[in-house]
């Protein structure tokens, strides 16, 4: 397993990232050692999206690795935005796609925050078959998450979600090619149980890739290493995460 390392930016009792407050948002740093990166807070998510290396270390530090120019970086479920920012700062190109609308307005004023003209953000879900879809939301609050496609939420097993969005379901391997993106070399994918729907759609992509971080649950774990597998990717890492959600690293062998 790689040896993954990542700093942190140390702050005092008193400092909590705040950069600037205004109508409700506030402005904070991403805890990512010698960065200026910085991402809008607000609701119930305050301050929790800006910790990006202290709540995923293996993530940040994966994406340290592997990340720089040349590089091609996918963010499938990017929420408002913490890792694919971290990845575009580090010199990758970078797609970051994100389905809730919350969160994708969300992204895509990071992104203008920050200036960051080497991230693109896509207000579309990433699906086995493109087409509208359901999105049962967890909550309406910018930043928030587990939140799922279909009636159940895979938080909660609740089948009265807060509220319903229509979204545009999209298969990756098609909107590569048709929108002529450049092919990935690396993917982040964190999308709250639909990891094995969203994998199906870029079989002909994962081909091509030569590493993935992956969330993923009892129930999808086995399936989602089959596809990887398939596509000659092999699983070097694992590390819990809260609930029942883990994250899974695979590699393409030298």
């Amino acid at each position: 397993m790689p040896d993954l390392i990542c700093q942190t930016r140390s702050l005092e009792p008193w400092d909590d990232g705040r950069v600037e407050e205004g109508d409700g948002v506030d402005v904070r740093r991403i805890d990512l050692e010698g960065a200026d990166l910085r991402i809008r807070a607000q609701g119930d998510w305050r301050g929790f999206r800006s910790g990006a290396c202290a709540k995923e270390p293996e993530t940040a530090a994966w994406i340290k690795r592997v990340c720089g120019h040349g590089s091609v970086f996918f963010d499938v479920g990017a929420c408002v935005g913490s890792y694919a920012l971290i990845a575009a700062a580090l010199g990758s190109t970078v797609h970051a796609f994100e389905p809730v609308a919350a969160n994708y307005a969300e992204l895509q004023a990071n992104t203008w925050l920050n200036g960051m003209h080497s991230l693109s953000a896509w207000p579309v879900a990433c699906a086995s078959e493109a087409g509208p879809l359901n999105i049962s939301l967890s909550s309406t609050s910018p930043g928030a998450a587990s939140h799922s496609v279909g009636s159940v939420s895979p938080a909660t097993g609740s089948r009265e979600p807060r509220l319903i969005q229509r979204a545009i379901g999209v298969r990756l391997d098609e909107f590569v090619r048709d929108f002529r993106l450049p092919d990935p070399t690396d993917i982040k994918l964190d999308v709250d149980g639909g990891e094995v729907e969203a994998l199906e759609g870029a079989r002909y992509t994962l081909s091509r890739v030569r590493s993935m971080m992956v969330e993923v649950s009892p129930d999808t774990a086995s399936s989602v290493a089959a596809i990887l597998q398939a596509a000659g990717l092999e699983q070097t890492g694992s590390w819990p995460r809260s609930g029942r959600q883990s994250n899974h690293l695979f590699e393409r062998p030298a």
